[in-house]
């Protein structure tokens, strides 16, 4: 893996009888990395965690190695599997990065009811003896 420009890179990488996976992650809150890496096999894909599909990933092949460049958003990963053999995968509508979405109309953020839950914490002592005691109270029932 060639050093990153950008961000704060981790990465996971495990083999397989059949190829090997690669989790690419951008702990960085505030900006993208670009990142470079070269992988034992002729084909790649990228996996999709949330949706459980494979897409295309434009990669370069040769002398039996892969090579990958992507951009990764700031607290974004990327899943690679890599292989000796061709692997289906689907045409990926956004392949990395993307763009902000624009308001349609104006945002109203609130609380739909009370959802807080008040905790009490208490340390009976008598004598030599203690025990914690924790409480909890609606918020509604604690004021009537």
């Amino acid at each position: 893996m060639s050093p990153c420009r950008g961000g704060d890179l981790h990465h996971h990488r495990k083999e397989f009888a059949d190829g090997q996976v690669l989790l690419l992650t951008n702990v960085s809150l505030d900006e993208p990395t670009a990142v470079e890496v070269a992988l034992d096999g002729k084909y790649v894909v990228r996996m999709d965690a949330l949706d459980g599909k494979t897409y295309q990933i434009p990669y370069t092949s040769g002398d039996g190695k892969v090579a990958v460049k992507t951009t990764i958003e700031p607290a974004g990963s990327v899943l690679l599997r890599v292989s000796d053999e061709p692997l289906a995968a689907e045409k990926a509508a956004v392949l990395s990065g993307g763009m902000p979405l624009k308001e349609m109309r104006p945002l109203s953020i609130g609380r739909v009811k009370d959802n807080v839950l008040l905790i009490d914490f208490v340390d009976l002592v008598s004598g030599d003896k203690s025990i914690g005691i924790c409480t909890t109270t609606r918020p509604a029932s604690r004021f009537t």
